[in-house]
């Protein structure tokens, strides 16, 4: 009987010490240190990192009250939401565009741009409307025009929010967090 027990806890106590010899044997072992350029140009592997997102409302309106020859006002208001997203392309980062001196690392980073800005045709809402009794109603395609005007005002608008900015904040706050969890204990990032 104790030989059974003895036995059992022999095949119970083999797969464990052979664990433990594996786990010493692979603790001799030297692992294989990642070079510090290589742990930088992990960073281009990202592409696109969107940094920040912006939701904008927008009042898009449209009159046909100047030509002369028609009578009566048509109006019209529309409400509408737009996502814009902004942030760096790592793609375009260059190998040159990286100095590592042992423990500081220093980039030139592309500015941040648009990646995307995004009207959500499901929140347009036609707020308000006024078309005079001898004028027809707004067509699809005359509204569609007002929506395109609309997004490209968005557009030209976007310097002035200050999106690119706040992108390229928040992709230093990224990238010297990301390479100071590397080992850098110095990270200094230009934008170009």
């Amino acid at each position: 009987m104790k030989t059974k027990k003895t036995i059992r806890q022999i095949y119970f106590l083999f797969p464990l010490l052979c664990a433990q010899l594996l786990g010493l044997q692979s603790c001799n072992k030297p692992s294989k240190e990642i070079e510090p350029l290589d742990k930088v140009i992990k960073i281009k592997d990202l592409n696109q990192l969107g940094t920040v997102e912006y939701k904008v409302s927008k009042v898009i309106s449209g009159t046909d009250d100047l030509t002369w020859y028609k009578i009566g006002n048509r109006k019209i208001l529309f409400s509408c939401e737009a996502t814009i997203k902004a942030g760096i392309d790592f793609s375009k980062l260059k190998k040159e565009d990286i100095q590592v001196t042992d423990k500081t690392v220093s980039l030139k980073m592309p500015k941040a741009e648009i990646i995307y800005v995004k009207i959500d045709h499901n929140n347009i809402k036609e707020e308000y409307k006024e078309t005079g009794f001898f004028r027809s109603d707004f067509s699809n395609s005359e509204k569609d025009a007002l929506l395109r005007l609309g997004e490209e005002s968005i557009n030209k608008a976007l310097p002035d929010i200050g999106i690119l900015k706040e992108a390229e904040k928040n992709a230093t706050l990224f990238l010297k967090s990301f390479l100071r969890s590397s080992g850098f204990t110095e990270v200094t990032i230009d934008f170009y």
